[in-house]
């Protein structure tokens, strides 16, 4: 697996019903979030999630997905190759991370730091296409797929 894309074709077997909106230029995110918020049963997929918040900053409608969105029925899918530049109630909230090969110190030490040792140390030597999941149990699902 080398893209999100790939990720989901590889889920793509828990997925009854895909719909796909492209988004091209300036976008009002929070407009969008607050629509997926009203309309629920939708699944959000951001690729460079980054681009829509910091570290230091979030808008507000992203905070409600991220804090509420289960009981809105609105699921969130996140990518960042740089997972220290997003903001820490996305990944408080994750329910799993899902990396590839990195080798940047200061995204392995706040890997280390949210998912653990064992998980940051393979992140280095991982291959073209290999990935890790956290928590471990989650692979274990995908290997039983």
């Amino acid at each position: 697996i080398n893209s999100v894309a790939e990720l989901e074709m590889f889920e793509f077997n828990n997925i009854d019903k895909v719909n796909q909106v492209i988004f091209r230029g300036e976008v009002d995110f929070d407009s969008f979030f607050l629509a997926a918020c009203d309309l629920g049963n939708v699944t959000c997929v951001f690729d460079e999630i980054d681009m829509v918040c910091s570290p230091y900053g979030i808008t507000d409608n992203l905070n409600r997905i991220i804090q509420y969105g289960r009981h809105l029925q609105v699921g969130l899918i996140c990518a960042s190759r740089r997972p220290a530049n997003v903001h820490r109630n996305l990944t408080s909230q994750a329910v799993e991370i899902i990396s590839f090969n990195i080798q940047e110190p200061r995204d392995l030490k706040y890997l280390e730091d949210f998912c653990g040792y064992d998980f940051a140390s393979k992140l280095p030597s991982l291959g073209v296409g290999e990935f890790v999941r956290h928590p471990p149990q989650a692979e274990k699902r995908a290997e039983l797929k």
